[in-house]
């Protein structure tokens, strides 16, 4: 990855100094490629590793300029976690971040799979991340400072349904990890890569195709480089940990708020390139009218988020899993995608150029739809209240809100086509 494009997302010399950053392992492809990156933006780095590699990628970190360790540690087995832990604490400190990258993902068709080998992945993929959370939070809660990444994957995986299901269990395990140390200064997000251009993706996808036609060259190019999740990773730790934290975020969400493309190019002009506005009084207004409205919905998911803060802790997630499914997104994701939307129309009232008009109505029909969503979601709230409680005045009040909610979501939407439409 250039240094342009590192410096370009805020990631310059020094972005990670005074870290301290535990990699499991970090022998090979994401893992090797994170701790090397860490280390370069500052941090301390401690390779986890069960192979004699993490040694060589250790050894050329510090060869490159940088602070690195390897400790040789199965992360599946208690008393290596726990060693790896004393060591690092011993020669570099408590640790302030965790990426656990640690995997093990045989391919098999279920029915021919051992009962030891599906033991092997649950135990390296879940008991490690388990071992390690358990090893480094105290540190973490101790200082109320510390992120820790579990990386995940697909939800389905053919062939390799033990991956799948490991992963999945992970990205449960982080969520509910994320409640309990609630608002205690520690971050817990559940990662997801995706198709990334590994040593152990170029070995599964021929073992993939015995079982399933398909182009292993066509998935090959269409994997995203190492370098590239690793940049995501470090982007998301220093940027936007506090923004997904109990979420489960893939790269392509990270980078596009970084203002990178999939195939890694700038996604948009340097900041100093002037905003657009219409020179149309017409188009200015019907701007200005949608942005009160996206400014007035902003507020509204803001409200919702503090709602589900109310909830017992046991239904939060419950919640926010619903809302999610019924909204089309999170509703963190709902605020970032409302402050750009925000942002946009902002531009539309004031300056100058042809960018942000265009740039919103590429993004509208995909918009649209999820307000369309969004306003569901709303809508049908009362309905929801309803099973849990027969409270009227309760009920009343949850209908009154919800009704107030939906229309400021097809205010939004009537108000940003007028301004389309004006453009």
């Amino acid at each position: 990855m250039s240094q342009v494009l590192l410096e370009w997302i805020g990631l310059s010399a020094g972005a990670m100094a005074g870290h301290v950053a535990v990699v499991t392992g970090a022998g090979r492809g994401i893992g090797r490629e994170v701790a090397r990156l860490f280390a370069s933006l500052g941090a301390k780095v401690a390779l986890a590793e069960i192979s004699e590699s993490g040694h060589g990628a250790a050894r050329a970190i510090r060869e490159a300029g940088g602070v690195a360790l390897c400790v040789r540690a199965d992360v599946s087995r208690e008393a290596d976690v726990d060693g790896l832990a004393k060591t690092i604490r011993r020669e570099f400190g408590p640790a302030t971040i965790l990426i656990n990258s640690a995997i093990f993902s045989p391919v098999a068709p279920v029915v021919d799979m051992a009962p030891e080998t599906w033991d092997r992945v649950i135990a390296v993929n879940l008991r490690g991340a388990f071992l390690t959370c358990r090893a480094f939070l105290p540190d973490m809660l101790a200082r109320e400072a510390g992120t820790i990444i579990n990386m995940t994957s697909a939800q389905a995986m053919p062939f390799a349904a033990a991956y799948a299901a490991s992963k999945q269990a992970l990205a449960a395990f982080s969520r509910s990890l994320a409640v309990e140390v609630g608002g205690r200064g520690v971050r817990v997000i559940a990662f997801g890569p995706g198709i990334v251009d590994t040593p152990g993706l170029r070995d599964a996808l021929p073992a993939l195709a015995r079982y399933s036609p398909m182009d292993v060259d066509g998935a090959l190019r269409a994997a995203i480089s190492p370098e590239m999740a690793a940049a995501a990773m470090a982007y998301l730790v220093t940027r936007l940990a506090d923004d997904y934290h109990g979420e489960e975020v893939d790269v392509y969400a990270v980078m596009d708020r970084a203002g990178v493309t999939q195939s890694g190019e700038l996604a948009t002009a340097p900041p100093s390139a002037p905003p657009f506005a219409s020179r149309d009084p017409v188009a200015r207004e019907a701007a200005r009218k949608a942005l009160a409205f996206a400014e007035e919905l902003r507020a509204i998911a803001a409200e919702t988020t503090a709602e589900f803060g109310r909830l017992p802790v046991f239904a939060r997630p419950m919640a926010a899993h619903g809302f999610r499914s019924q909204a089309g997104q999170s509703v963190a994701e709902w605020v970032r995608a409302l402050d750009a939307l925000g942002q946009s129309l902002r531009a539309m009232t004031a300056g100058g150029g042809p960018g942000a008009a265009s740039d919103l109505a590429g993004k509208w029909p995909g918009l649209e739809a999820l307000l369309t969503h969004l306003g569901g979601y709303y809508r049908g709230a009362p309905k929801q209240v309803a099973r849990f409680t027969r409270d009227e005045e309760t009920l009343r009040q949850v209908t009154e809100i919800a009704a107030r909610r939906e229309s400021v979501v097809r205010s939004l939407i009537e108000a940003c086509r007028r301004a389309l439409e004006a453009q």
